[in-house]
């Protein structure tokens, strides 16, 4: 036994434990004295400052191994009493699946999840067994208590999990209410974010897997790339991710004849396709200059000329216009009356 209380110095003597319970049981085969050299392991390590979750998951799979269940139960007990270790309560929750007993699973999932309230992978796992058991509200409660969490790892995939579960309802009862719930909840999402990916994860739901939603799927597109349009420069690669996306489905649409399928549909987010520009600007502090591709809309190029016209009246008329060219032409009648007026008091040699 190392005379530090460090996990690091204890880890080597740990393993020499584990191989000699493995070759008491496995070589020797004496299963009482394996079942000693793990009790006399778990009782020499100082819990309070580390444990081994290794030691305390190999001591109770001894007893599953020998059909003692109510051993291993204790031994996952107390271990989850002195050190609630994520793999700790994956391996009981394990056991307890293997054994049925759906309710114990859900009381260690609770358990679990007043530790680790923040990962998103503890949720979705305790949705997926009542899903198992097809307790599909208990999925619902457990995903909306999910979301309404204001810390939590990757939100992203539990919105995706739960958008998947609602589809897979509509998919298996072949009926609209899952995939309506699934409607309603990427609207939610929209609220909360307006990625790119969800715009077009949206779009493709109502236009692929909803029947008969494929023009409220072209509006979502639509409504995306007004969304990307209105907002600064930087958002051009997002707009050219979408109407890609966007062609894409109308291609596929066309080729499985889903409902809804339109080739001027198509050919109308053609037209929308940006052309790719290669430019040059400069570098801060003078360092140079630098190549790169900008992307030129077609109706980013109506707009453009539109503010150019707009620019030139303007500027127009403030240099005075319409009555600058008004004095400018009665200036001009004036002149030419007065030259004509000359004209005909000049005197012509041939008339003497």
């Amino acid at each position: 036994i190392p005379l530090v209380s460090e996990k690091k110095y204890w880890k080597r003597y740990v393993y020499l434990w584990i191989y000699y319970a493995l070759f008491e049981e496995l070589v020797v085969e004496d299963v009482e004295r394996s079942r000693q050299v793990y009790q006399t392991a778990l009782r020499v390590i100082p819990h309070t400052q580390f444990t081994f979750a290794k030691l305390w998951i190999m001591a109770a799979e001894l007893e599953i191994r020998n059909k003692n269940i109510e051993a291993a139960r204790k031994l996952f007990g107390r271990a989850i009493g002195m050190c609630s270790k994520p793999s700790l309560l994956n391996a009981y929750i394990k056991f307890e699946k293997q054994m049925g007993n759906t309710d114990r699973c859900r009381i260690l999932y609770q358990k679990y999840l007043e530790y680790s309230s923040q990962e998103c992978d503890v949720w979705v796992k305790f949705a997926n067994l009542e899903k198992q058991v097809r307790d599909y509200e208990r999925v619902r409660a457990i995903y909306e208590l999910a979301i309404s969490q204001k810390h939590i790892d990757m939100p992203e995939l539990l919105w995706k999990k739960y958008i998947d579960f609602e589809i897979f309802i509509g998919t298996t009862n072949k009926n609209k209410h899952g995939f309506e719930k699934a409607q309603i909840l990427y609207e939610r999402l929209l609220e909360r974010t307006k990625h790119v990916k969800v715009w077009i994860s949206f779009g493709k739901f109502l236009c692929l897997t909803f029947p008969g939603k494929a023009d409220d799927g072209r509006s979502i597109f639509n409504k995306a790339y007004e969304y990307f349009k209105s907002q600064p420069e930087q958002d051009k690669e997002e707009r050219v991710v979408l109407l890609e996306a966007w062609e894409q489905v109308e291609k596929e649409m066309i080729a499985k004849k889903i409902q809804g399928a339109d080739e001027k549909q198509l050919e109308k987010v053609t037209k929308m396709m940006p052309k790719k520009l290669k430019k040059r600007r400069e570098l801060p502090d003078s360092e140079g200059w630098e190549e790169y591709y900008d992307y030129v809309f077609p109706d980013d190029e109506k707009s453009t000329k539109g503010l150019k016209l707009l620019e030139i009246a303007q500027k127009w008329k403030r240099s005075g216009g319409i009555m600058n060219a008004l004095k400018a032409a009665k200036k001009a009648k004036a002149d030419a009356a007065q030259q004509a007026q000359a004209d005909s008091n000049e005197l012509d040699i041939d008339d003497l």
